[in-house]
């Protein structure tokens, strides 16, 4: 009665670690040979062990997303079972107290207007007159649910007449990270929209099990030698390097998905390239402040 289609696609990621080669630059080359052929054996554990926590934050996350995801399907069932077939005798009013009853943050119901969906109700007056036709994968689910099908985009949670997307920021509140279900059985002449804010519990999650714990652990338990540590987005990086800080608000589209990302040089775009097309460890050095840097890039592939 349902199938769940590639719910955790995989996704390339890159892991930027920064360590101290040497702090005196009037080292013998033999020395630094030596040292640096050390400090890429450790750095190439260190990347291991956090291949290790990735994987197991990704399969914790992908699972406390799917226990959302499936929660807000019930939640939507209930509202279907609640409200009035036909939008126009639907107060936004009545989401407001449905909202509160079933514990969710908001609900929105959706109409079909030509090549577009369109907020008609909501709990929340941001969504009135919301228009999907800009949301990417959202839209796609939405008229797919729309001609009743199964959603299939390679991405989410899809179950019959069902469709929950990836945690996201919400466009229409870019203050709120959250997580969506779209429902449509064709009984009504809308589709039903039920949402969670998910920030907090998020940040919690992740300040106690995530990838960030890990990282600091690894910071922590190597002060003499190990500068910094950055899980990045490469799709934030590919074409003209790294994205500049705070350019992009959406959590999808964060360029510092873990970790700091504070000590940059002339050099990182050329290897990060480097590192995405051959998909190999890229090892270089930079001086900075009058230190010998190594800065290694990792590609990975996780989960989502």
């Amino acid at each position: 009665m349902f199938k769940s289609i590639e719910k955790f696609p995989f996704k390339t990621i890159l892991i930027f670690l920064i360590a101290i080669i040497s702090m005196n630059v009037t080292y013998y080359q033999h020395s630094k040979i030596l040292l640096l052929s050390q400090q890429k054996k450790q750095i190439n554990i260190f990347s291991s062990s956090l291949a290790s926590a990735i994987n197991k934050e990704s399969e914790g996350e992908a699972t406390y997303e799917e226990m959302l995801g499936r929660s807000l399907k019930t939640a939507a069932i209930a509202i279907r079972s609640s409200i009035d077939p036909d939008y126009h005798k639907v107060s936004n009013e009545d989401l407001v107290e449905l909202a509160k009853l079933l514990g969710v943050d908001g609900i929105s119901l959706f109409e079909k207007r030509a090549d577009d969906f369109i907020g008609v109700r909501s709990s929340d007056p941001k969504e009135i007159n919301a228009s999907s036709k800009t949301w990417g994968i959202v839209y796609d689910a939405q008229l797919q649910l729309f001609d009743k099908k199964i959603v299939d985009i390679g991405t989410g949670l899809s179950l019959e007449n069902y469709w929950s997307g990836p945690i996201d920021t919400a466009s229409t509140d870019e203050s709120n990270i959250r997580k969506w279900g779209y429902y449509y059985d064709g009984s009504t002449n809308y589709l039903i929209n039920p949402y969670l804010n998910v920030s907090s519990s998020l940040a919690r999650y992740r300040d106690k099990m995530g990838v960030d714990v890990s990282i600091k652990e690894l910071l922590n338990n190597n002060k003499d030698n190990l500068l910094e540590i950055a899980v990045l987005n490469p799709e934030k990086i590919s074409k003209n390097g790294p994205t500049p800080f705070n350019r992009d608000n959406f959590y999808s589209e964060r360029l510092i998905e873990n970790g700091s990302y504070n000590y940059r040089d002339d050099k990182e775009s050329q290897k990060i390239t480097e590192a995405l097309e051959t998909n190999k460890p890229v090892f270089y050095d930079v001086n900075i402040s009058g230190k010998t840097i190594l800065k290694v890039l990792h590609l990975l592939q996780r989960p989502i």
